[in-house]
């Protein structure tokens, strides 16, 4: 396995340069993510204004969550009570849904998760 160092990358939005830990890369790397693009301020405020495109690519009805893959690429997490399991609606994969990213300890996590209007 290759030696992993903290690494400094630059931000997207911003410009900056912001410290991508051996943790947090190690994180990414279990969870399929790729590197951030975006420093945590500015992924922070896009997370927050940002409604973001996806289809759910995985959904486990016993466990009660399942993945969005963004349309960048990104997997982010969703729990059933977002998608609308808990009232009786059954999520279908292959379902185009808009969303708001909030940041958890485990990662992204979807939010306001609604069917995509065409």
């Amino acid at each position: 396995m290759a030696k992993v160092s903290d690494r400094y990358l630059t931000c997207r939005t911003c410009g900056n340069t912001f410290l991508y830990t051996v943790r947090a890369q190690r994180a990414d790397r279990l969870a399929q993510r790729p590197q951030p693009a975006q420093c945590p301020g500015c992924l922070a405020l896009d997370t927050l204004t940002v409604r973001h495109a996806g289809t759910l690519t995985r959904y486990n009805r016993s466990r009660g969550f399942g993945f969005i893959r963004d349309d960048d690429g990104q997997t982010v997490f969703v729990h059933a009570s977002e998608l609308g399991a808990r009232r009786g609606m059954a999520p279908t994969m292959g379902t185009r849904l808009t969303y708001y990213v909030e940041q958890s300890e485990r990662g992204p996590r979807a939010c306001g998760v609604r069917p995509e209007e065409h």
